[in-house]
């Protein structure tokens, strides 16, 4: 990437502690406000990812906003921000993400271009170290409350599109041309009664696989349809009906694939266990293809089963090793939440490895997403900063080569007071001296010294305003905004 801004790359290099052997990053919010939704959505293609935030206010609540990385060797440098191009309240741009090559969809589902709350998509395509507005993508039709873009995919030269509420569900296909999306197939719930339809999306290059977790109008059951490509449109193959779980489960919320096998995630499964009934435990099912796709009726369900975990709310495959989160576990806290990685042994899918949340982070699990050799997983914030919202990025190797919880700091840096009137001090946990930068929000480099743990740090000569504080030390980098206000 040209003209790198070093104050901008939101990393901080975790050295692993204690006796765990792998490294992994984290992606932290710098929105002023603490109840936004950091992390909500996570796509990234090649050398680039990017994080959404769809209630961050900029000019009014809840415009959204999207960050877009790049991998710098070790780290992630910060590139963008995009907002939506007519910013209105309750926009929420960015509730999802999909990014493929030089193309980049985010949907915006309070867009009421077509109705209240009926949605829309924004096209971004990357011009050298920017990315640039090129396309607004409606429903051919109008109607309140379609969630027009509450899924979104992009595959070669598609996108498909999930309108849930419209009708009893569609999903809308685009191929591409001369740069443009144009719509070349609308794929309709085939059961009148069904909803929901197109909640979720996942394919292959031969199958297209589309969630429905409020299947049955009666009971809010689940389903998930499966396409074939067929002479360059998609018919109805298979159907894997919610026979095989639990009324109000939310089966097929979450849906993965990877080569002949596919996951469907029902967080809002009761399970049964040792005569118990755990309600919203969460389950898991896979279905595998052999000439035909068969669904296992026997679900997956977690190692330490508890109530109102929603195991299953996100579910991600990768090497032929399963990803399902609990992002309400309790382990050490309320709802830290947990990640648990599963591989095939003798015809079984079995727990190799759970990774729980780091220190007091919130709904570890919230979303996960996985390329190349990465596994990015968001949650909900801190314990005491609720849906503010950090991004951890694992390298999927050393995972597999690590022990129960990979997942550990062994430093903590505060700042404080912030808000600061005419000083503020750092704490750091383990350094007694560090290095500090302070910068501009446009990226002037402000000042830059060296302080001890708790020292008074002056900055009754600057002016009000809002700035980018990084901190160092031989193994961190802790960067977040500092708010002067005398």
């Amino acid at each position: 990437m040209k003209n790198k801004i070093f104050f901008f790359s939101i990393v901080l290099a975790l050295i692993i502690g204690l006796s765990v052997r792998g490294q992994g990053y984290t992606l932290s919010n710098l929105s002023i406000g603490h109840q936004n939704h950091f992390g909500w959505d996570i796509s990234g293609s090649g050398d680039y990812c990017c994080v959404s935030d769809p209630r961050d206010s900029i000019d009014d609540y809840g415009n959204g906003s999207v960050y877009i990385y790049e991998k710098n060797g070790a780290n992630w440098d910060f590139v963008q921000n995009i907002s939506a191009v007519n910013k209105k309240p309750y926009q929420l741009f960015g509730y999802k993400l999909s990014m493929d090559g030089d193309y980049l969809a985010v949907s915006e589902l309070g867009n009421d271009t077509k109705g209240f709350m009926a949605g829309a998509v924004s096209i971004y395509t990357q011009q050298g170290s920017s990315w640039i507005h090129s396309q607004d993508i409606y429903a051919n039709s109008s109607q309140k409350n379609m969630n027009f873009g509450a899924s979104i995919q992009l595959f070669g030269d598609y996108l498909y599109v999930g309108a849930p509420n419209l009708d009893s569900g569609c999903v809308f296909v685009y191929k591409k041309q001369a740069g443009q999306y144009i719509l070349s197939q609308k794929i309709q719930s085939p059961f009148d009664v069904d909803f929901e339809f197109g909640k979720s999306i996942c394919l292959n290059s031969d199958f297209l696989f589309i969630g429905a977790p409020a299947t049955s109008n009666s009971q809010i059951n689940g389903g998930v349809f499966v396409y074939k490509n067929q002479n360059q449109a998609w018919q109805l193959d298979t159907f894997f009906r919610e026979n095989v779980s639990n009324a109000s489960s939310n089966f097929g919320v979450s849906i993965a694939v990877e080569n002949n096998t596919l996951v469907i995630g029902a967080p809002h499964t009761t399970v049964n266990n040792s005569s118990e009934d755990y309600f919203f435990a969460g389950a898991a099912y896979v279905a595998t293809y052999n000439n035909t796709w068969q669904l296992n009726s026997n679900p997956i369900i977690s190692s330490n089963v508890g109530g109102h975990d929603l195991f299953g709310s996100k579910v991600a495959i990768k090497d032929s090793i399963i990803f399902i989160t609990s992002p309400r576990h309790d382990e050490n806290l309320k709802d830290d939440g947990n990640i648990e990685m599963l591989t095939y042994e003798s015809g079984v899918w079995k727990k190799d490895t759970t990774y729980f949340a780091p220190q007091s982070s919130i709904y570890f699990g919230n979303n996960i997403f996985v390329f190349n050799d990465n596994l990015m997983v968001s949650t909900g914030g801190e314990k005491s900063i609720k849906n503010k919202g950090l991004i951890y990025i694992y390298n999927i190797d050393k995972l597999i080569s690590d022990i129960d919880n990979p997942i550990s700091y062994d430093n903590i840096i505060s700042i404080f007071p912030n808000p600061a009137n005419d000083f503020f001090k750092i704490e750091n946990t383990y350094y007694t001296s560090f290095n500090y930068s302070i910068y501009s929000i446009q990226g002037k480099l402000i000042l830059s010294n060296k302080s001890k743990n708790n020292e008074r740090i002056d900055i009754s000569y600057l002016a009000n305003g809002v700035y980018i504080i990084s901190i160092q030390n031989e193994k961190h980098t802790h960067i977040e905004r500092l708010v002067i206000s005398h």
